[in-house]
């Protein structure tokens, strides 16, 4: 499979581009959620470039395991409390972060006080610096779109430089 490094400098033009077109959007977030360990770079900036607390969530679907923690429950809360959400990754490659967060957060809801009915797409966004035209859930926000279908390239984040090379 090819590999396409990417740099530092891609990674703030692609973070420059998903605050773009949030701020084109007329939405704006109140809360940046960063998705260890890939999201948690362009979550700290976007959360400097708009102003607003950032906090975290642990989702690891690599090797087809699934493996999550830190899904605060009072943080799924704040959208009863007006709060816009915005959960930042590097990438959405198949769809499966997204769909494990929005499930999580849903079924936590349920059991919950409150009752989240519908999913207030409204209030919680998703952005990713990487968004896979061929994956099953789309993202709202990005900084680039890829076809991994058309073009099966494996992403190289400079923070996976030293994992990559141990290959």
């Amino acid at each position: 499979m090819n590999k396409k490094y990417l740099s530092f400098d891609d990674i703030k033009y692609l973070t420059r581009k998903l605050c773009d077109q949030i701020e084109s959007s007329g939405w704006k977030p109140t809360i940046v959620v960063g998705v260890s360990r890939g999201g948690l770079l362009p979550a700290k900036m976007i959360s400097y470039y708009w102003g607003t607390p950032m906090c975290t969530i642990d989702v690891s679907l690599r090797d087809n395991s699934l493996w999550y923690q830190n899904f605060n429950i009072n943080l799924a809360l704040e959208i009863f409390n007006n709060q816009n959400i915005l959960v930042v990754d590097d990438i959405n490659d198949s769809g499966a972060t997204s769909v494990c967060i929005k499930n999580t957060w849903s079924n936590s809801l349920t059991k919950s006080k409150e009752k989240l009915g519908e999913w207030p797409s409204n209030q919680i966004k998703f952005g990713v610096l990487l968004e896979n035209q061929a994956s099953s859930h789309q993202s709202n926000y990005w900084g680039i779109k890829i076809n991994k279908e058309l073009d099966p390239v494996w992403y190289v984040f400079p923070w996976e430089i030293s994992r990559v090379e141990n290959d």
